[in-house]
């Protein structure tokens, strides 16, 4: 982890997520993006200074964001994090793709309602979409991070064959920040498995990388997201590190009940996704 983007509307929400990213940062070295859109006239780019002032809300708009963005640095720079602001003038999703692109980020921050002034735009919330789509990592963050230590982080999955490169990349978070991984296979009635079976389908991940693995367990209930969210409630770990698996919506509703239900930051590692020009015109 090296560079990581934190998209924010300075709301509550988004400045837990600023704490979690500054305690990420002092792990792993990694330096912090501070990131705000905002919607501006179209001629005010090519607009002198002193005729700014001809949108006098725009104006106090973007003098705001630009105060706001310089003491979300100065906060991270106060934590000998270095960190840089970029405002953008453009509220459209393909503007966090772009910046991951042109910057290299490696990971991003956000808050569980993230942008959440520019949902008339988009279909759902625009940090719900950013989860689903980014290339790179994405850690939603919806309640504060006392003392975010990141010493222990769950992980659960079908533990099938495809979910392995995924895993690596959980395992790869877990080393840079020093954290125990806890595996858990959530056992219910609907894809009910024998204990065999599940030993069988999670040795391969146990066998990767023993020295991270704080437990192995499986976790019999009702239902996937109830059983994730008891398991969490028991063992009360850092963090809930998933899979997002585009064809699978049952599963991606297990990670939305996960991040409002758990209390919890939960860690969302795509499947499979690269920016391509098609994410781009989203």
């Amino acid at each position: 982890m090296k560079n990581i983007l934190v998209p924010t509307d300075f709301s509550e929400c988004a400045g837990f997520a600023t704490e979690a990213a500054i305690a990420l940062a002092k792990k792993t070295g990694a330096q912090i993006h501070f990131m705000h859109l905002t919607s501006v006239p179209a001629d005010w780019l090519y607009l002198m200074d002193y005729a700014e002032n001809i949108y006098p809300e725009v104006q106090t708009r973007v003098k705001k964001a630009n105060i706001a963005l310089t003491a979300l640095v100065r906060k991270a720079e106060d934590a000998g994090i270095s960190a840089k602001k970029f405002l953008c003038y453009d509220e459209s999703f393909k503007v966090i793709l772009y910046h991951l692109e042109r910057h290299g980020n490696d990971f991003i921050v956000m808050g569980s309602h993230g942008l959440g002034g520019f949902k008339q735009y988009l279909i759902g919330s625009l940090s719900q979409k950013v989860a689903r789509l980014a290339p790179v990592p994405v850690l939603m963050v919806k309640n504060p991070v006392h003392e975010f230590q990141l010493s222990s982080i769950v992980f659960t999955s079908d533990f099938s064959e495809e979910a392995i490169p995924q895993y690596a990349e959980v395992a790869g978070f877990c080393k840079a920040v020093h954290a125990s991984l806890h595996l858990v296979y959530i056992n219910n009635p609907m894809y009910f498995t024998d204990s065999d079976t599940i030993s069988k389908k999670m040795e391969p991940f146990t066998a990767m990388f023993p020295e991270i693995i704080g437990s192995v367990s499986t976790f019999n209930y009702q239902s996937l997201d109830g059983g994730l969210v008891r398991f969490c409630k028991q063992l009360n770990p850092d963090m809930i590190a998933l899979i997002i698996h585009r064809k699978r919506p049952l599963f991606n509703n297990l990670i939305d009940y996960a991040l409002n239900n758990s209390g919890k930051p939960v860690l969302y590692i795509n499947k499979e996704v690269v920016i391509t020009e098609q994410l781009l015109a989203h």
